[in-house]
């Protein structure tokens, strides 16, 4: 009998950054420059890289989790790549900074976190179209390197 061999993929390969600063994208220092030009300096969370809900399932690309309990944001170390524009972890860190001032609706004892409004604050990211257009060419790629 024959084994497959399991692929060892970039991704597998790169470390889990520890804190905020990654080898390619540093979270605090784009946390730091979104908070001023679109929060007014207000904003206040801790930012790390990691895995925004443990160990992800086939098909989840969550990129990143904001934490009320805590005001922490998570950005899925997979974004800490060479081939992830930097816009793309901002827009990343935006959703997530909005997630502290948009806050949720429960609706027969559901949260809902993406209301519409949220989705229409969302789209004031100067990239967002470019962003859209990166994820639909480029994620589906990074996330099946997991």
């Amino acid at each position: 009998m024959i084994k497959k061999q399991k692929k060892t993929t970039a991704a597998r390969a790169l470390p889990i950054p520890e804190g905020s600063r990654g080898r390619f994208h540093d979270l605090r220092e784009i946390f730091d420059y979104l908070n001023a030009e679109y929060f007014r300096r207000v904003a206040d969370a801790k930012i790390v890289w990691g895995w925004p809900y443990g160990r992800p399932r086939h098909g989840d690309e969550t990129l990143g989790t904001y934490t009320y309990e805590e005001r922490r944001i998570i950005v899925h170390h997979i974004l800490d790549q060479a081939g992830v524009p930097r816009y793309v972890v901002e827009a990343t860190v935006f959703h997530e900074m909005l997630h502290q001032f948009i806050p949720y609706r429960t609706v027969r004892g559901r949260r809902i976190f993406h209301t519409p409004f949220f989705l229409e604050a969302e789209r004031q990211f100067r990239h967002y179209d470019l962003v859209r257009q990166w994820e639909k060419r480029n994620l589906k790629r990074f996330f099946l390197a997991i």
